[in-house]
This record gives C-alpha cells, structure tokens and sequence, in this order.
C-alpha cells in the first residue's frame, strides 16, 4: 500500500478546516419599543423581511381595527411615498360592540380564552384579505396572499402566547424601482392607519384611511377617485388619482383604547 505524503495530509486537513459553509447574507435588526411591540427586520438577495409581534391587548386591538401601515425611504428620511399598508379598508372591530368588548375582556382564564378564539377566528374568516401597494403617484390594491407584486403579507395571533403576528415579504425592487440607487440609507416606518367616524352632515362614516375615502359622504361613494389597475411601477407608474386627507400613517385620535404605533427606524444592511 502507498504511503499518503505528510505534506499533502496536512495540506488537506487546512483545506477542509478553512472552508466556509453557503448561507445566504442576512442582516437582522430587532429592537423592542416600549414594552408593546417587538419586530424583526430582515433582508435576503432579493427581499425584505419585516415581523411584529405583540402580547399587548390594547396594541392588539388597534391593529386588527386599524390596520398597519409600513413605509420605505431609501434616501433615508420618513417620507411616507412609498408604503404598503394592511388592511386596504378599514375593518369596523369598534362598530361590532359585542366582539369588541370580548376581545377586551376581564382577566380571568375563561375570558382570556374566549378573547383568543374569536381573534382567531376573525382573522381566519373574517378579516379582509386586500392590502394595498403605493409607490409615489401609484397605487395598487392586491390580494395578500395572490399578486403580481411579489408581495405577501399576514396577520396571524397565537393563542396560547396570546401573541399577534404582522409578517410582512416584499421584493426589494418595490420599494426601489431605481437600480442605480442604492438603498444602503433606507428607513422604514410603521404606522397604525387612520379612521374618521363623523361626516359633516351626521351620514356615517366619512374621510379616509390610508387616503381611502370612506362612505357617508354627499355623493355615498365608498373610495375616493382613480386607483388604476392597469400597469404598474414596473411598467410605467399607474396613476393614482387624488388622495385626499391625511397619509396612509396617520392615526385617528381621542380614542384611548387604541395604542397608537408611530415609530421609524434604520435597518441594519
């Protein structure tokens, strides 16, 4: 039998100390704000990541009612021009009393219970499946689960951590249809959407949300003007019509049973 040299036995062995496994770059940034809400931003080759969680009743409640906004800034500001925001109309949690005041129940175990299965099973049957997609003057609404943007996002609540889950997937070319510009400065933003419940002339709800007009007003229409459906920020942006009150980040006030999420921060790519 041949003997195997020492040299290359010994050549081998830093070969094989020295290689590195394949793992995609990943860069995480978690932070927890105040003692509500926790998230987890993260990126691969092509996408980013965002994941928010919260235990909180109050927090809990003001996202399923209000629904959440998310903004990307790649010149590293807080401009709100682009944005994906969930749900893309508001959902009437405040209206429906009774489900309301058992998701907000007393502290027992029984009623702890009950409120954990009927957020599940309001977010399993009930809750809206339309999100929407803006990109300066376009916008897209989309269905989260179905689209051509690439995009998927969820509310998902775990009873027995009584925890809430928003889970946001995005292409990173959505949030910067510029390849030339790097987005080594992004921001992102996480707002709770706004809602108006009085119209001037006492018909039910009006304003907007999201910039979305809400029935209720003289005309009864239920959006205000021009989503286009056709094209995209990938071919040509789509016109978005007029976006009247507020932007899709801002938050209805006087209610203080809603916590109010306003928070930026500058991931760690």
């Amino acid at each position: 039998m041949k003997k195997i040299p020492l040299v290359l036995v010994l050549f081998l062995f830093i070969q094989s100390s020295m290689a590195k496994p394949s793992v995609s770059p990943v860069a995480i940034d978690t932070v927890i704000t105040g003692e509500n809400v926790t998230y987890n931003f993260t990126q691969d080759a092509n996408h980013f990541f965002l994941n928010i969680q919260t235990s909180d009743d109050n927090t809990i409640m003001s996202m399923l009612h209000l629904g959440v906004s998310v903004f990307f800034d790649i010149k590293g500001k807080k401009k709100e021009n682009v944005y994906i925001k969930y749900p893309s109309e508001p959902v009437g949690l405040s209206d429906r009393r009774g489900d309301r005041e058992r998701i907000e129940p007393e502290n027992s175990e029984e009623d702890e219970e009950g409120k954990g299965q009927l957020i599940k099973e309001i977010l399993e049957n009930d809750y809206p499946q339309k999100a929407e997609y803006g990109y300066f003057d376009y916008q897209e609404e989309f269905h989260i689960l179905l689209n051509s943007l690439g995009v998927t996002v969820s509310l998902t609540y775990d009873e027995k951590d009584g925890l809430l889950e928003y889970a946001l997937k995005i292409p990173k070319n959505k949030t910067n249809l510029d390849s030339a510009k790097s987005t080594s400065k992004l921001t992102v933003g996480v707002k709770t959407n706004t809602i108006e419940r009085k119209s001037k002339d006492g018909g039910g709800l009006s304003g907007t949300i999201g910039g979305i007009g809400l029935g209720g007003g003289q005309n009864g229409q239920g959006r205000s003007g021009g989503r286009q459906g056709g094209g995209g920020p990938s071919g040509g942006r789509g016109q978005g019509g007029q976006r009247g009150g507020p932007p899709p980040g801002a938050v209805e006030k006087g209610n203080p049973a809603e916590v109010v999420l306003n928070f930026w921060f500058k991931p760690n790519l």
